[in-house]
């Protein structure tokens, strides 16, 4: 169980660092 919500923080952290990226990029 502990696993599961790792991976689901990990994939969430990814997905929220991509955003960053996305905005510093297009701006």
């Amino acid at each position: 169980m502990r696993i599961k919500v790792l991976v689901l923080y990990f994939v969430f952290l990814r997905t929220l660092l991509r955003m960053h990226f996305c905005a510093c990029f297009f701006t």
